[in-house]
């Protein structure tokens, strides 16, 4: 395995240098705005509850990496002091179930050889508070190696990972020997059996909720080559594996996901002219929830300099697919593309970051906004190093006027966008956090008179999950959230 971005450990001889700082992006591609998140740590990947973002950070102040935690409000600014999370290790991810935030680790301090690798994982509450003693997700000889690995959707959460396939071998971390598993997290806490995902060999699952199914992605660990991927459904039941790229260039990167309401988007980044060439390039697929391929592969990057897929975010009409430009082992910077539901990039590709030095971030999207969160450090054997901090910035959708917090983009909205009703709501879309279908919502960008609102329309945080012009009821655990 030759992973290049992953917090794994490296191969000799392949290391890169990364880091990352969060900046918005102003018309024509600017950079501006950022704001800071927290000093000497990394995270790329928070939840939202309506009220804060929850980041988990590595806080590399000390070492091994404490795992901690930060609010954010929805302006960027924090809330509060750095949490406590009392773990230590890498690789942190977030959800948020409606009432509370699982915040997941690849823990450090089970043990210093590969019997000591475990899962962990603990509660906060939307005030910021831990909630219940650390969890055990998995028991030991398993890897959160994957960018986006944690999912709530269907009342339980979903961890997937790899873990060893023979664990009595001497050297059981090898290609070959690792597989994709997945363990249900109940919102209680209870963490359910083992589910192993692949039938052979796989490594770096990332995975998305549909509305009815979690679909986990991973990369195929012996050729390193195809992109594969499976159905897990909230009580357990593993669908038949499925190739969602079989390309014969090695793909043994992270993989990023989203969905859309109807399709997911699975992408992988493609190192194309052969092993150590470098010429990685980023491709995705459009695949729907039964598991069949949509349309063709999407060249979503492929300039000269080697380019890492990070993430992808879904706004309500449009992805919008980040990566790491790979220029020497001390410069790479943040890009990132928006794709339309029809597999199109509607616009050219821009910088989030393109300030000297390295750069690795990621983008989620929640109320009307895409927020990129970028780490300022090193990347090598081990995971990251030299860590100066993290900072984020909010990147608006095409066709939403940004509120006043946010940098415009070259994409704003033109007169008559249809994505403005009046002069003071936008319809737009975002993910409930309980039942974690994604829908259209009306949400006014600043106070306005009360107004009576069409017959099936109703105001923004009144507890509703749109389906077009429709209201779908939802529970109070939505309306406490205020996401519909």
């Amino acid at each position: 395995m030759k992973t290049i971005v992953a917090a794994r450990a490296l191969p000799a001889g392949r290391l890169l240098s990364i880091a990352v700082c969060g900046l918005a992006i102003l018309a024509g591609g600017s950079a501006a705005r950022a704001f800071p998140v927290a000093s000497q740590a990394t995270g790329n990947f928070p939840s939202y509850d309506g009220s804060n973002y929850v980041l988990g950070l590595e806080d590399h102040s000390v070492t091994p990496p404490a795992i901690r935690a930060r609010l954010l409000d929805g302006t960027g600014a924090t809330a509060g002091p750095l949490i406590d999370l009392g773990g230590r290790g890498i690789a942190v991810n977030t959800a948020f179930d409606g009432e509370r935030h699982l915040v997941v680790w690849e823990d450090a301090l089970t043990g210093g050889d590969l019997s000591g690798w475990s899962v962990r994982g603990r509660f906060l509450t939307m005030q910021g508070a831990t909630s219940g003693p650390e969890l055990v997700i998995t028991p030991g000889q398993s890897m959160a190696d994957g960018a986006h690995y944690l999912a709530y959707g269907g009342g339980v959460y979903l961890v997937a990972y790899t873990r060893f396939i023979d664990s009595g071998q001497p050297d059981p971390n090898h290609s070959g020997n690792r597989c994709v598993a997945a363990r249900l997290v109940a919102r209680d806490g209870t963490v359910g059996p083992d589910l192993r995902l692949s039938a052979g060999a796989g490594a770096q699952p990332s995975v998305a909720f549909d509305g009815e199914r979690f679909l986990v992605a991973w990369c195929e660990d012996v050729g390193d080559s195809e992109v594969r991927g499976c159905f897990v459904a909230p009580d357990g039941t593993v669908g038949a594996e499925f190739g969602i790229n079989a390309s014969p260039a090695p793909s043994d990167n992270p993989i990023a996901i989203a969905f859309d309401e109807k399709h997911h988007l699975v992408a992988w980044s493609d190192e194309t002219s052969g092993y150590e060439t470098m010429t990685w390039d980023v491709f995705a697929q459009r695949v729907d929830t039964e598991g069949r391929l949509v349309g063709p592969v999407i060249t979503v990057a492929n300039e000269a300099a080697p380019e890492i897929v990070t993430s992808v975010s879904f706004d309500g009409r449009h992805f919008l697919a980040a990566w790491v430009r790979l220029e020497s082992e001390t410069e790479s910077d943040v890009l990132a593309r928006f794709i339309d539901r029809a597999g199109v990039a509607v616009v050219p590709a821009f910088a989030v970051d393109a300030t000297p030095g390295p750069h690795f971030g990621g983008v989620a999207f929640a109320m009307g906004a895409h927020l990129a969160l970028v780490t300022n450090g090193q990347i090598g054997e081990g995971g990251f190093t030299a860590v100066n901090g993290v900072s984020g910035s909010f990147i608006a959708p095409i066709g939403a006027r940004p509120r006043e917090d946010w940098a415009a983009t070259a994409f704003g909205a033109q007169a008559g966008d249809p994505l403005w009703r009046g002069r003071r709501r936008i319809r737009t879309g975002t993910a409930c956090p309980t039942c974690s279908n994604t829908r259209s919502a009306v949400i006014r960008s600043r106070p306005r008179p009360a107004r009576r609102l069409r017959p099936g329309w109703r105001r923004a945080g009144s507890g509703s999950c749109f389906a077009g012009r429709r209201a779908r009821s939802c529970s109070t655990k939505c309306r406490r959230a205020m996401i519909c």
